[in-house]
């Protein structure tokens, strides 16, 4: 009986790493679970701001609104305070394409 629960805890363990280890393989999230560095892909009219990653095959296919989305949560301090002054402009745009995607506009 001992050695059942053994092999359940053990197999348990198994499936959590290999279910880790798919998500770190598999491709990065989107929508709502977007990483904040596919925010660095260029958005609208604005250039690539830096390297995105993992997300750079991503660049070509995801939304402005996946982008901006990703960019805004980027610029998010853990407090909820931001600092998403610098550019004024991409912030502009990017609410702007958050609200179209949302409200169906």
């Amino acid at each position: 009986m001992i050695l059942d629960i053994e092999k359940m805890v053990l197999a348990g363990a198994l499936s959590m790493g290999a279910t880790q280890a798919f998500a770190e393989l598999s491709e990065p999230l989107r929508g709502p679970e977007i990483g904040s560095s596919a925010g660095n892909c260029f958005v609208g009219p604005f250039p690539i701001a830096s390297k995105p990653g993992h997300y750079a095959s991503l660049c070509e296919v995801m939304t402005d609104a996946e982008k901006c989305l990703a960019y805004v949560k980027y610029h998010f301090n853990s407090d909820g305070s931001s600092n998403l002054t610098t550019h004024p402009e991409k912030l502009k745009y990017c609410v702007e394409a958050i609200s179209k995607e949302l409200l169906g506009e």
